[in-house]
């Protein structure tokens, strides 16, 4: 770009300007033979006490990384390494795999980050021949390091970190087979400059967040349908506006068809019953509700109607709910038991308030048709 600049302000250095260029493309051509010469001829470094390597270097090839990082002769624990790169070798499990087991096996935390920032419009990225799965492998759960993707407005983002409780952990066993996670954060659907459906045909995710202010049902639908085992969800708010569009039952059909197997749900923001009455429907097998905003609905009457929602719709699995309420004393507690004691069908129940986080769990009684 400033070369242009400098050939609108001067056409008569034209010749000159690009003898220089062309000066400047051969010193940039021996700049990088320079920089693999170096990195190819550089010795083992003997630095026995060293177990703690932290870097970020953008746009170097993979095997030029490994060239680089094997010759530290050292009792690596942890590897901290952030790049920015079009090469998908990154990308494959198995290269990082034998890099570790050959030259680092006492390594015990793995941080690394590979971030993609595609061209406007690219449909065909090279990760769609990668397989992501590989990270959900023996080596990686046995590590305990779990592999998370992020697909932001123009880029994305792939992690591997050491596993860490999450909010989907609490109250169940941890599988590391499926801590693969997904977070998108972008406007919309149709604002999003990258293929974002490419991502979801190669990797298996069994964990999704969608950082935007609020979703409509219909770009829910299109995400949700094509991740089949997804077991967590977590959104900042739902708009019901699009069910215009869509009836009721038309939703619970293309769930149950498509086997939704969605057990938790974080809602971070909730405006009115009915969206309840949506998960509910939305995702028959959930056994989890945590919200966090209830914008000043009255708390008793919430908890009523949601009781009285899976009573009348006969749900056996929904029996968790947590709620973020900022409270000084027991009295909300109380409420909530009369509430309880006054619903026949649950058999069991129990209350506890956490740093204002209040945390209900019940057990209903089983109703059989003779």
């Amino acid at each position: 770009d400033d070369d242009d600049d400098d050939d609108d302000d001067d056409d008569d250095d034209n010749d000159d300007d690009d003898d220089n260029d062309d000066d400047d493309d051969d010193d940039d051509d021996n700049d990088d033979d320079d920089d693999d010469s170096i990195i190819e001829n550089i010795l083992p470094i003997k630095l026995s006490n060293l177990t703690y390597i932290s870097l970020e270097v953008h746009y170097i090839k993979f095997d030029k990384f490994t060239m680089f990082i094997k010759n530290f002769n050292c009792k690596l624990k942890v590897l901290r390494y952030k790049t920015q790169s079009n090469d998908v070798t990154y990308l494959y499990a198995n290269r990082w795999k034998e890099l570790i087991l050959k030259y680092f096996p006492q390594l015990e935390k793995f941080y690394f980050q590979y971030e993609d920032v595609p061209y406007y419009g690219h449909q065909s990225p090279a990760y769609r021949k990668v397989d992501f799965n590989q990270f959900i492998s023996s080596f990686w759960i046995e590590k305990r390091w779990v592999f998370k993707s992020k697909i932001d407005t123009s880029e994305f983002i792939f992690k591997i970190y050491p596993y860490k409780e999450t909010w989907y952990d609490r109250n169940s066993s941890i599988d590391y087979s499926k801590s693969s996670q997904l977070t998108i954060r972008y406007p919309s659907m149709n604002e999003c400059s990258i293929d974002i459906h490419g991502i979801l045909r190669v990797a298996q995710f069994y964990h999704l967040e969608i950082k935007r202010k609020q979703i409509d049902i219909s770009t829910l639908m299109d995400i949700i349908c094509r991740l089949s085992e997804l077991d967590s969800l977590k959104i900042h708010s739902l708009s019901l506006s699009s069910t215009c569009d869509s009836s009721m039952e038309e939703i619970n059909h293309c769930f149950i068809s498509n086997k939704n197997k969605i057990t938790k749900i974080y809602l971070e923001k909730f405006n009115k019953i009915e969206e309840i009455n949506f998960l509910i429907k939305f995702c028959p097998r959930m056994n989890y509700l945590h919200i966090d905003s209830i914008n000043n609905m009255d708390i008793e009457l919430f908890i009523k109607e949601i009781l009285d929602k899976i009573n009348n719709d006969g749900n056996q699995y929904f029996y968790t709910l947590c709620l973020s309420i900022p409270t000084e004393d027991d009295k909300i507690i109380e409420k909530f038991k009369n509430i309880i004691n006054s619903n026949k069908s649950i058999v069991w129940y129990s209350i506890k308030c956490i740093l204002d986080v209040i945390y209900l769990q019940w057990e209903k009684r089983i109703i059989t048709n003779i």
